[in-house]
Formats: C-alpha cells, sequence, structure tokens
C-alpha cells in the first residue's frame, strides 16, 4: 500500500492506511523524518542528521544521540522504513509526497507553456499553486527548513508567472485571472520585471490601455528610487508598442490545433472509474460520425465527467472538441454556442475568414473585426436569424472540415427555444460530416413535453439521437473510487452510487473523521434545489414519508397526513416522474426513495418540533396499522417531548 506524506501544512503521514505523524517522536524525530522524505532519492550522511536535528547545538554524543532517536522513528513508521549504516535513506514503498507532486505539476506546467499548450499549462499550474498555499512544515524551525521554504516560495512564484503567461495566450474569460495571478506575484516579488510585462499585457488585452501604462511607470519609478535601475530592453520595449498599437497578430497556435477546453482540462484531474460499456457506445458512435448521442441521468450520476473523459480521448486522437454549458437561468442567448464558438475563434481565427461574419458577430464578436467581412445590405431583420444560424453552421462545418469535430453541451434541461432551434439546424445542416453533438440532460428535472423532449423527439424520428442512460454506480466500481470495500459498501447503500454523492461524503469523512457521518452541505444543496422544482403539497408529503423511513406504503402515510389517498396518489406520482422516488413492483401503493441521501435531506428540513409530531402521527398511524412494537417504540420515543412516550 503507498505511503502519502504531507510536508506542506501540518506534518501528515500515512504509512498502510495508518496515520502515524502522531508516533514520531517529538520535534526532533518530525525534523529528521522530514528531511529524510524530502532527500529519498539519496543516501543522507550521519552527521548530515546531526546538523538536520540539532543545527548547532549538537548534544554530547551525537552518534548514540542519533541512534537513539533512528529506533524510535523506526518504531513508528515500520522497522524497514530506514534502511542503511553510514548512509541512511527512507525506504517506503510507493511514496507521495506533496513537495515532489507541487514540483512536478510546476515543471509540468512550464513544459506546456513552452509547447504552446496553454490550456494545460494554465491547468497544472493551478495545482501546483493549490499545494504551494501552505507553508513547508509551519509548527517546525531549523535552518534547512527556512532554506527549502523558500526554495517553494520561489517556486509558487515561478508557477504563479506560468499561470499568468497561459492564461494571458488563452485570451477572453482567462484575462482576469492572468491579472490577479500578474498582481499577486507583483506583491509577492515587487522587484520581478517579468511580473510587470505580463500584467501589462492583461490589462492592454481587456481594453485597460491607460492602467497598463501606469503599470510601466509604477516599476520606473520603483526601480529608479530604490535600485537607480531602469527596466529591462524588454519591458520598454512593450511599453513602447502600448503607446503606438499595431494591430494584434492572431492567437491560433501554429499547429492550428485547438486545445482542449480548460473545464474539460480541470474534469480529467479528478477520479474516473467505470462506464466502459458507455464508453464503448459513445466509441461506436463517433466511429459512425454525425449525430447527437444525449447522456441522461439525475444530477451527480456522472454524465459531465463521462463526456470529459470521451472528449479528452477524442482530443488526444486528432479532434477538435468545443464545450458549452446552459445554465439554469441564463442571460446569454445561445449560451452553449457562445461559449463553444469564442474558443474556437481565440485559437483559429484564420479559419473563420470566408465566413458570415457580420451575421456571427452577436455570438462571436471577436471576429467581428476580421478584414474580409463581407458588405450587407441593410434591412435584413427578417433574415437575421437564419443568416445567424447558417453562419454558425458554416463555421462549425469549417471546423469540421479540417478535423473530426465534438461538440459537448451541458444542462440541455435548461435551453431556451432560441438555443434549441439553433442545435437542431446544426445538427440537420451538418448531417453526415465528422461532427458528434454530445449532450447531457437532467431528463428527471426535464418538462416531459418541454422544448428539449420536442426537439430530440423531432431527432429520434430522424434517426440521428442516441440517448444513455446512466444510473449509479456499482458496489465494485464505488471500491474501486473508495479505496476501502466495507465503506464503500456503506456509501453505496446511502447513495445509490452516484459519485457526487460519493465524493461529498468523502470529503465530510475527510474533515472530520471521528464524528459519525451527517449530511454533506454540498448534498444538502443538491437535493434541495431538484425538490424546489416540486410542488408545495409534494414536498410536504415527502416531508411526512421521510419520517417513516427509507420504504413507505400509501395507506400508512394517508393516515399520518390526514390526507386523501388519491390526493397523494397525485404528489407521488410528481415525485416519480423527478426521480425522487420509486415504485415498489412487488407491492401494489408502495414506494421508497431513490437515495436514502434524499430521504435525510427531507428528514432535517422541518424544525425539530414539527419533525417530532410527525413521529407521533407516524407511530399512531402505525399502530392503527397493526405494527410491530419496535417499530411502534422508535417513533414513540422519537416524539417523546410532545408526548409520544408516556
Amino acid at each position: 500500500m503507498p505511503a502519502h506524506i504531507e510536508l506542506l501544512g501540518a506534518l501528515a503521514v500515512e504509512v498502510d492506511g495508518r496515520r502515524v505523524e502522531g508516533d514520531l517522536p517529538g520535534r526532533q524525530g518530525r525534523l529528521l523524518f522530514a528531511y529524510l522524505a524530502l532527500n529519498r532519492d539519496r543516501e543522507v550522511r550521519r552527521d548530515e542528521l546531526v546538523d538536520v536535528v540539532w543545527d548547532d547545538h549538537p548534544p554530547g554524543a551525537p552518534d548514540a544521540g542519533l541512534a537513539a532517536l533512528l529506533t524510535r522513528v523506526r518504531r513508528a513508521l515500520g522497522p524497514a522504513a530506514i534502511e542503511g549504516r553510514g548512509g541512511l535513506r527512507l525506504a517506503l514503498p510507493d511514496v507521495r509526497l506533496d513537495v515532489e507532486e507541487a514540483r512536478g505539476a510546476a515543471a509540468e506546467a512550464e513544459a506546456a507553456l513552452g509547447a504552446a499548450d496553454p490550456v494545460r499549462a494554465a491547468a497544472r499550474a493551478r495545482a501546483a499553486l493549490e499545494r504551494l498555499e501552505h507553508p513547508l512544515l509551519p509548527e517546525l524551525s531549523g535552518r534547512w527548513v527556512e532554506e527549502r521554504r523558500g526554495e517553494l516560495e520561489t517556486l509558487r512564484s515561478d508557477a504563479l508567472e506560468t499561470l499568468a503567461r497561459a492564461a494571458l495566450r488563452l485570451g477572453q474569460g482567462e484575462l482576469p485571472a492572468a491579472e490577479r495571478a500578474a498582481r499577486e506575484l507583483i506583491g509577492r516579488e515587487p522587484y520581478r520585471e517579468s511580473a510587470y510585462g505580463v500584467l501589462m499585457e492583461a490589462l492592454a488585452a481587456r481594453g485597460n490601455l491607460a492602467e497598463a501604462l501606469r503599470v510601466y511607470d509604477q516599476l520606473r519609478v520603483l526601480l529608479r528610487d530604490e535600485l537607480g535601475a531602469t527596466p529591462a530592453p524588454q519591458i520598454t520595449a512593450l511599453n513602447e508598442r502600448l503607446l503606438s498599437p499595431e494591430p494584434a497578430a492572431p492567437l491560433a497556435p501554429a499547429s492550428g490545433a485547438v486545445p482542449l477546453p480548460m473545464i474539460i482540462e480541470r474534469l480529467e484531474e479528478r477520479p474516473f472509474v467505470g462506464r466502459e460499456a458507455e464508453l464503448a457506445v459513445l466509441r461506436e458512435r463517433w466511429a459512425a460520425t454525425g449525430g447527437v448521442v444525449v447522456l441522461t441521468g439525475e444530477a451527480g450520476v456522472g454524465k459531465t465527467r463521462l463526456a470529459a473523459r470521451f472528449a479528452a480521448a477524442a482530443h488526444t486522437d486528432g479532434a477538435t472538441v468545443l464545450h458549452g454549458r446552459i445554465d439554469e437561468e441564463t442571460v446569454v442567448p445561445y449560451q452553449p454556442f457562445v461559449e463553444a464558438l469564442r474558443h474556437y475563434a481565440t485559437h483559429a481565427r484564420d479559419a473563420a475568414a470566408a465566413l458570415d461574419l457580420e451575421a456571427l458577430a452577436p455570438l462571436v464578436p471577436e471576429l467581428a473585426g476580421a478584414p474580409d467581412a463581407p458588405e450587407r445590405p441593410p434591412g435584413e431583420r427578417e433574415n437575421r436569424r437564419y443568416r445567424l444560424f447558417e453562419a454558425v453552421a458554416a463555421l462549425l462545418g469549417q471546423a469540421a472540415a479540417t478535423r473530426p469535430l465534438l461538440l459537448v453541451i451541458e444542462d440541455l434541461q435548461w435551453a431556451g427555444r432560441p438555443t434549441l432551434l439553433l442545435l437542431r439546424h446544426v445538427v440537420r445542416r451538418l448531417h453526415g460530416r465528422p461532427l458528434l453533438v454530445l449532450v447531457t440532460l437532467r431528463d428527471a428535472e426535464a418538462d416531459p413535453g418541454g422544448t428539449p423532449a420536442r426537439l430530440l423527439a423531432d431527432l429520434s424520428r430522424e434517426e440521428v439521437v442516441r440517448r444513455i442512460p446512466l444510473a449509479g454506480l456499482e458496489e465494485a466500481e464505488t471500491a474501486v473510487l473508495v479505496g476501502d470495500e466495507a465503506l464503500a459498501r456503506t456509501l453505496q447503500d446511502r447513495t445509490a452510487g452516484n459519485p457526487f454523492f460519493i465524493e461529498e461524503m468523502l470529503r465530510s469523512l475527510a474533515e472530520a473523521p471521528e464524528e459519525p457521518p451527517g449530511l454533506p452541505q454540498g448534498v444538502k444543496d443538491l437535493v434541495s434545489r431538484r425538490l424546489a422544482r416540486l410542488a408545495p403539497a409534494t414536498v410536504e408529503a415527502l416531508a411526512a414519508a421521510a419520517v417513516l423511513g427509507r420504504d413507505f406504503g400509501l395507506a400508512t402515510l394517508a393516515a399520518m397526513a390526514g390526507r386523501p389517498g388519491e390526493e397523494l396518489l397525485e404528489a407521488l406520482e410528481e415525485a416519480l416522474r423527478a426521480g425522487v422516488v420509486l415504485e415498489d413492483a412487488a407491492q401494489v401503493d408502495h414506494f421508497a426513495f431513490g437515495h436514502a441521501l434524499v430521504r435525510e435531506t427531507l428528514y432535517d428540513a422541518p424544525a425539530a418540533s414539527r419533525r417530532e409530531r410527525l413521529h407521533l402521527r407516524a407511530g399512531e398511524a402505525l399502530a392503527a396499522a397493526g405494527a410491530p412494537p419496535g417499530e411502534l417504540a422508535h417513533h414513540f420515543f422519537a416524539a417523546r417531548e410532545v408526548g409520544g412516550a408516556g
């Protein structure tokens, strides 16, 4: 089993699944272990370790003191954890060390930037910065500790500059990130001239030329007053270019390849298990070229993660991947196409020369100023939408003519009619081209008679749509994700294999390992948003049913709620359509909550006094139905403050 060592922030050491940092012998044992971990690629001399542990004040018999300390450290880690005699080396197998991961991520970011891959550069730089957010061994001190902290501070500054430069190359929505990273870098290293250069470029790209020139003047005055120097020639040349701007050069990479959208790059950092059957269907449709694949399932079941895994693989194989999402309350017309096409325009502007750029301008204003934009007569309002649809289809068709094209559109259930009409036009117009549209859809939250459902029905009749329903992970897949079979069984029962719920539960357990696992706030928020789409009467009935337990009968719920069974059936049918509850196929009028976590959210929602009274009603209804004493005792005890236990 691998060892996991964290030296950034509080020291944490896990060996064979056991936390051992508390067993290390005090400050000296922690210093010795940390030094061996940071130098585990070489043998460390004993006299070097004496300096590490005691600095300039070694004990009278340093060899004996070191030997005793090594014995206690070995006892904490395991007898074979430190090997060697004259030279010592940490011999833990498969070590994961956060400092090494931070260095590796920073190096990968710099290499990706040099290889003209700003998407990966930004992603890996952010990963390094996330690791380096905490100082090295903050609870310890010593000369070597201070030296290593200084090295890691320099590494953090380098990662900030890499992030700033990568975000600057990505342009558009990443320019604020470039500005923030450059400003943070200047705050850390006020004499780092390259940081001022990146900040000037970011501000100029955002249209704030005056502020960019002011930054140069700030640097000039600082160097003059503090060091008696002038800015570097390249910074002065940048300032002169900003004073006399020339037309901007295209941002397209030399190879013509469009980088993977950053949101997919980030998703690929997260765990992925199972879904082999679904990936096989996606590969089959990709090979057939053309049409629409719809990934359906409840929120959190893994539609986005599956789409990202397939998209990353397609991109590796040479495809162009574009991505857009639809927000529940979007204010941007044609939002997914705006996001997808702007990403394409940023990295492949030279492909748009022969298009109707005037028609595309509302969606992709970056193209509006291209020199080859054709003149269009006025008075075409009645044809404007058709021209827009044709221009979008032409742009995507041109992209697909260069490389196979995968267009990922998330959360179709929230799409408005204009977006859906444009999607239908693109699919029909480009049928037979090397283009696949991959859509995610929360079918339980979509109106069965709504516009998205009608659009998919129309395209299904044309045999261009394939649905792939996603259910929760199997228990074996959950075990792979969790890494502990016993814990996986527990989480599988509570989450029904929903990956988002599983990850939230794991995060909650990691934050409070000694406490009973409660309901994470992220799960509550997701379930609450889902319940908010139901009628108040339905939510009220479900809250009462949650008191009865994971499974409940209609007759008992009716007696408990004091409502006719037919009336409750209407509420339960709405909950069935939303996937909140399931109908028991073996027993008529018996139901169960789809997830234990949904039931727990509903159970926790009412005030304590209201919940106690619901338990009292549940006990009375079950007693009238002849329920066993144990079940009655549970409800009456929970209602003891309101007269339940006499």
